[in-house]
């Protein structure tokens, strides 16, 4: 090469932070005055926006600024991804229950929220009771209904007014409507291919007492896409279901909605699913097959029972996590977390299984476990939460209970958690439970607890959130006085690239730069190098370069990784695969975008052609009386016209003779 070229491709290698808490709990909420009980947020809902990169976290509760006590209300915040700083300076009221602010006789409760990256748009649903005229008549109290809010997620505002959602026994009818009994929050589920939403409830529209899920469908715009359906069918008034949970598969364009009920014995209770048609035509259900998920001690067993369960899907193994609490045989009310995988048909793929370890390993002491009131009937939910990463084909699991561990007592609840790998739901890399709370500043007290988790995933810094409510006794926070708070934590120690688009170069381009960053937990020395497959190694020179980060460094670093030879060869464009290989010890690779494309265009001559003349072909010379291909470098205008002439002649002699 008569000069030095370089292309750079810009790949942002990422390193994540390592397993566990990186930072320490902080508080999100700010209701009513500090060191005060009167007020209090509670039951919270999270979801991450990816364009923005924030999370927002929803809850219900009574704050002095914006209700009076005892009046229950919706309320968020948006919290930066970095610090867990709140975006907005005071918490945002999203439902407005009642023509009249400021009295207790109508409550929204129980919110779920959901991220649409189509519209960069939340949609925030919850129960409750109202008084307000939607559009079909007046509601009345104690008529119990689905509810729904679009949030604008580029500035944490609300897009338009409260909308009523489900339409349980007809406008004003207090005898049917949303269960109050089971406490839980409705379900929703966003689909990014069809820009729509999926709402889950429990129930009764038909018979009193009956109590069933039901679904609506919702555009992106929160319009109802079809009427009401219902998903689950227990087979009689005694038998209920309810708590739902949902998850969608974009691969075959489908919804898992999952809840506990008893279906064919009174009280045996137990998690069951059903698989629902994105592209429902008002009935939903996708076949009539009823999916029995849990099994807890066997058939028709009313000593064990499985309940409050949530799911997620895996893209990459094309599977979905269902997880619930429960307690099975060997230890009656040791109640712990379990889990199944089902294919996405909805068949099983990995067992019920056993996830967390309440205690001292494999104890059968009911004293230490997941929360439970000692009964299998209606109960707070306060079942396990479970969000999935792609970026390491794992899920993360957290759930409220008491344990053992150091000094650790009885009844003194935190929120704890558990990484699965995917496809096997085994613990990524052998992990025990881990402690994600850590409420009250000494250890070994009752007085302040954590529960109701919730948990969502950061994509681009591979981060999870986990929220909770509950109570402290950091200044200015008292006993009791109830809010809610969040804990950053992370996946392994991972690196990936960021953009894994094909790359496309001539072989005259020189070296290969790639531009390489360290994101997340910058303490310690790390390093990552490469791989090069796939062309004969005539074609470039592997540099072997190896990136280095010192500790607390993490800027963007340009290293050289491969010379592309220009040789004077005739051949096929040939592809590279760089891929990220050697990370240092402890540190993973991503499972996804680990490695890029390079195609490598030819850019010589063919071998000269006819008369004697004709020799071989190279960068800069034709053969005697041969055709020579032209570069885009050597391109000349006049050449085309020859051609075209050429042609033209032929084809005008052959008509004329």
């Amino acid at each position: 090469m008569d000069r030095i070229k370089y292309l750079v491709v810009s790949l942002t290698i990422c390193m994540f932070f390592t397993s566990g808490v990186f930072a320490t709990d902080f508080l999100i909420s700010d209701m009513g005055p500090d060191s005060q009980t009167n007020f209090s947020g509670v039951e919270p809902s999270v979801a991450y926006n990816s364009t923005d990169d924030q999370y927002m976290v929803v809850w219900w509760g009574d704050d002095d600024a914006a209700t009076a006590n005892n009046e229950f209300e919706i309320f968020g915040q948006c919290i930066v991804t970095d610090t867990g700083a709140s975006v907005l300076t005071d918490n945002l009221r999203i439902s407005s229950m009642g023509t009249v602010g400021g009295t207790d006789g109508f409550n929204g409760l129980y919110p779920a929220i959901a991220y649409n990256s189509t519209e960069n748009e939340y949609l925030v649903v919850w129960w409750g009771d109202d008084d307000r005229d939607f559009g079909d008549g007046a509601l009345i109290g104690d008529d119990f209904e689905v509810f729904g809010q679009i949030i604008n997620a580029d500035d944490c505002t609300l897009k338009g007014t409260n909308f009523t959602i489900s339409d349980m026994g007809g406008t004003g009818v207090g005898v049917f409507g949303v269960d109050t009994t089971h406490e839980s929050a409705p379900a929703v589920a966003y689909n990014s291919t069809d820009n729509e939403y999926l709402v889950a409830w429990h129930g009764d529209p038909v018979t009193s007492g009956e109590i069933e899920i039901f679904g609506q469908i919702l555009n992106g715009d929160g319009t109802e896409k079809v009427d009401d359906f219902r998903i689950s069918s227990t087979p009689g008034a005694n038998l209920a279901a309810v708590s739902p949970a949902a998850a969608y598969n974009p691969d075959d364009g489908q919804y898992l909605v999952v809840w506990w009920g008893d279906f064919d014995t009174n009280n045996d209770f137990e998690v069951y699913g059903q698989l629902v048609d994105a592209d429902t035509d008002g009935t939903g259900v996708s076949g009539s097959q009823l999916l029995r998920i849990s099994s807890m001690g066997g058939a028709a067993n009313l000593t064990f029972i499985g309940r409050f369960p949530d799911v997620a899907y895996n893209t990459i193994d094309q599977e979905y996590l269902v997880v619930w609490e429960g307690d099975d045989t060997g230890a009656d009310d040791e109640f712990e977390i379990f889990g199944t995988i089902l294919n996405a048909d909805g068949s099983e793929k990995v067992a019920t299984y056993k996830i967390s370890e309440m205690g001292f390993a494999d104890s059968t002491d009911a004293d230490f476990g997941v929360r439970h009131d000692g009964t299998p009937g209606p109960t707070e939910d306060t079942g396990p939460a479970v969000v999935y990463n792609a970026i390491n084909n794992e899920y993360l699991v957290v759930w409220e209970a008491d344990d053992d561990e150091n000094s650790l007592i009885d009844n003194e609840y935190e929120i704890y958690g558990q990484r699965l790998a995917g496809g096997t739901g085994a613990a990524v890399d052998g992990d025990s439970d881990f402690r994600i709370s850590d409420m009250g500043t000494t250890d070994g007290s009752t007085a302040f607890t954590a529960t109701y988790p919730a948990v969502a995933f950061d994509s681009t810094a591979d981060v999870y959130l986990t929220v909770w409510h509950g109570d402290d006794d950091t200044a200015p926070q008292i006993d009791d006085e109830e809010e809610i708070w969040g804990e950053f934590n992370s996946a392994s120690t991972t690196f990936r690239i960021t953009d894994t688009s094909d790359v496309s170069v001539a072989e005259d381009s020189g070296t290969l730069q790639l531009s390489v960053e360290r994101i997340g937990d910058l303490s310690g020395a790390v390093s990552v190098g490469f791989t090069i497959t796939g062309a004969s190694a005539s074609d470039y020179t592997d540099l072997s370069t190896t990136v280095s980060f010192a500790d607390t460094i993490g800027t963007a670093q340009t290293v050289d990784v491969v010379d592309i030879e220009d040789d004077t060869v005739d051949e096929n464009d040939e592809t590279i695969t760089i891929a990220l290989a050697s990370a240092s010890t402890g540190t993973k690779i991503a499972v996804t975008n680990n490695s890029v494309a390079v195609t490598i265009t030819d850019n010589d001559s063919s071998s000269g052609g006819g008369g004697s003349g004709g020799g071989s072909g190279s960068d800069d010379t034709s053969g005697g009386g041969g055709c020579s291909l032209v570069s885009a470098n050597e391109f000349d205008p006049v050449f085309p016209l020859i051609i075209a002439l050429t042609a033209w002649y032929f084809v005008r002699r052959k008509i004329i003779h």
